[in-house]
């Protein structure tokens, strides 16, 4: 059985078999007029501004709870070390030199990262190269960090001058439209990097 608050309804459970209660559960429709619905409302509603109570987890007879920061988990385990990796991945690719126009607060409130690193990420569940190679040039694209002429200057500028030209058309700068056009006409060529 898959719950969400496992430790209140172990203790619940333990409660209603130590104290021996006969426990019938029925669904209510909401606001149906039901006296026993009435009255839970009632209680709930009265007991907002009290002070909670603090279960002890240590009666519970569970071989292993995990917790973090302090705090109980009350999800699917690997869901959570998925996530935490997750987390990790990005703040690691964030922290990174090349990120420091990006890693500012402001940037934060204008992307959706649930949505772009569902984007970012083909396949949940198999890995493989090709996708690896694809994630990798899809992330560069977006970045503008595809080693253009114009990036490795960037980078090194005097090992990459300013006024070098196009490899194969000796007329323009290497520019990212010129790579994207030589990388369709040589048959995506340039893609394997």
């Amino acid at each position: 059985m898959k719950l969400p608050y496992q430790i209140y309804w172990t203790l619940l459970f333990k409660f209603i078999k130590f104290f021996a209660l006969d426990v019938r559960v029925e669904k209510v429709e909401a606001h149906s007029n039901n006296q026993y619905n009435d009255l839970a409302d009632k209680y709930a509603k009265e007991s907002i501004d009290e002070d909670s109570i603090i279960f002890h987890d240590q009666i519970l007879n569970f071989k292993a709870l995990f917790k973090w920061n302090h705090l109980i988990v009350e999800r699917d385990d690997i869901q959570l070390i998925k996530q935490i990796f997750e987390a990790d991945n990005l703040n690691q690719f964030l922290n990174l030199n090349r990120n420091n126009l990006i890693n500012n607060r402001h940037f934060f409130t204008l992307v959706d990262w649930k949505t772009s690193y569902r984007l970012n990420k083909k396949s949940q569940y198999i890995t493989s190269k090709g996708d690896e190679i694809f994630q990798q040039l899809a992330i560069k694209i977006k970045a503008n960090e595809l080693p253009t002429l114009d990036n490795l200057h960037k980078r090194s500028p005097r090992l990459y001058p300013s006024n070098l030209q196009c490899q194969f058309c000796k007329n323009y700068t290497d520019r990212f439209k010129y790579w994207l056009k030589y990388a369709y006409a040589y048959g995506g060529y340039f893609l394997d990097f």
